[in-house]
């Protein structure tokens, strides 16, 4: 493979992986709190777990996009910048799309838990036989 693809492929891995843990964070793991908050959660969980998958992506895209067989031979940029921009740009650009949709979706939030509240004081309010 030539460099453009090799690098291609690296940066779509890393985003694509970083998509499915931010996801499965704010979806399964974070799902009881507010949608704010586990957006928060969600960002710094995947941001974590995703640092040490892409320096995992690092390790094994390397040699194909430098050609050298030592690692540390491949100098700053392959080591740190494009993994620090891989790791740090994905998962905030998608943390940054949900909040917009979380803040325009706000009213849709308070009818929802205000629906809610109904619920229960009505299932509270069921009289016993």
């Amino acid at each position: 493979m030539d460099l453009g693809a090799v690098l291609g492929l690296y940066i779509l891995a890393s985003s694509g992986v970083c998509l499915i843990v931010n996801i499965l964070f704010f979806r399964l793991v974070f799902r009881k709190q507010k949608r704010m908050k586990a957006n928060g959660y969600s960002w710094v969980a995947s941001l974590g777990l995703i640092a040490l998958v892409n320096f995992g992506f690092v390790f094994a895209f390397v040699s194909s996009i430098t050609g050298v067989t030592n690692i540390f031979d491949a100098g700053p940029i392959f080591l740190f910048v494009i993994p620090a921009i891989t790791w740090f740009v994905p998962a905030s650009l998608y943390t940054f799309i949900r909040a917009l949709f979380i803040v325009i979706t706000r009213n849709r939030e308070r009818e929802i838990l205000s629906q809610d509240l109904e619920t229960a004081e009505v299932v509270a309010f069921v009289p016993e036989n």
